[in-house]
């Protein structure tokens, strides 16, 4: 048998549970009679919720977690992994709509993610645009 707070029809139940120490205790009695009790502490802990901020200037796209309490990063720009750092930025040559998703983990390797659409378009290039300094540039009226 199984008793604990989250223990309905000896199936241990955590989706309604709120974040905090908890115990489990199982009891067993043997053919013989004899019985053995157990006892064991776990902890539920506080899911992460994973938020994303970006800014696109020109064609460099600089991204930021906003999650905290977070043991790993993997960033995906569409399927991917475009960085493992909480805040990075990337040069992007391409243009076009994007999946964006972060996918964070816990200490205990539980995993959380966003996945937000995100457009990325063409920038307009001035390298080659130039008036040099000897050419005179006339208004004809």
């Amino acid at each position: 048998n199984l008793f604990g707070l989250t223990i309905i029809d000896d199936i241990l139940q955590l989706e309604d549970a709120e974040p905090g120490l908890y115990s489990i205790s199982y009891s067993y009695t043997d053919q013989n009679g004899c019985t053995n009790e157990q006892d064991h502490e776990y902890e539920v802990l506080e899911p992460l919720y994973p938020q994303i901020n970006y800014e696109i200037i020109c064609n460099e796209l600089y991204f930021e977690s906003l999650t905290d309490n977070v043991n790993e990063y993997n960033w995906f720009l569409d399927e991917d992994m475009v960085s493992i750092q909480s805040n990075f930025e990337i040069t992007f040559y391409e243009y076009g709509n994007y999946n964006l998703e972060l996918i964070v983990s816990d200490l205990y390797g539980c995993e959380y993610s966003i996945l937000e659409e995100i457009y990325l378009s063409e920038t307009f290039d001035l390298s080659n645009f130039f008036v040099s300094k000897t050419q005179r540039i006339c208004k004809n009226f």
